[in-house]
């Protein structure tokens, strides 16, 4: 075999793999296995740092909160019942609260003010409810297929805490609510 012929099986070999996998991926869309999502975006904020004395004590510290919401739309209805009891389970909201908040059809807000560890583990659950086919898809305006995402978990805001704040404002001071920008002491210098 000569240069020229390892040359052209080559690139028929690179052009059969495209073709397969195009071909893959179109039959994968067209068939419904392949979820089509809503894109998002997100930015992710810098948190302030903590004030820590000498000795190891947090005079100061910053945290961010989280918004857990869901549209009742998207729950199987064979599966409403799972859902409230793992959500139940997973956050100690009873599961009549969750059963009542799901029976309206518009986006509701389940949880405000989640810390960043319960967050973490609201988001596994929301895979594995997606896994388990918990969210169905739902036709929106203009007739496009979708998969909303279960769970929907944002950012809300950063929390300052200020442990010792009525003993210590005056030498720490504080920030201001919207920009987490310090005004007056420590938080001023830093």
């Amino acid at each position: 075999m000569d240069r020229a012929s390892q040359i052209l099986i080559f690139f028929l070999l690179s052009v059969a793999v495209v073709v397969i996998f195009l071909a893959r991926v179109f039959n994968l869309v067209g068939s419904g296995e392949m979820p089509v999502t809503v894109a998002k975006s997100e930015i992710d904020s810098a948190i302030r740092g903590a004030i820590i004395t000498a000795d190891g004590y947090h005079i100061a510290r910053s945290y961010k909160t989280y918004t857990v919401a869901i549209d009742p739309l998207i729950i199987t209805p064979e599966k409403e019942e799972l859902f409230a009891r793992l959500f139940s389970i997973y956050t100690g909201t009873s599961e009549a609260e969750i059963r009542q908040a799901l029976k309206g059809s518009k986006r509701v807000v389940l949880l405000k003010d989640v810390d960043a560890k319960r967050a973490k583990y609201l988001k596994e659950l929301s895979r594995n409810l997606y896994k388990e086919k918990v969210f169905s898809e739902r036709r929106i305006k203009g007739g496009r297929r979708t998969i909303l995402k279960g769970l929907e978990i944002s950012e809300n805001q950063f929390i300052r805490f200020y442990p010792y704040i009525e003993t210590l404002e005056p030498l720490v001071g504080y920030v201001r609510k919207d920009s987490l920008t310090g005004i007056v002491g420590i938080e001023k210098q830093y």
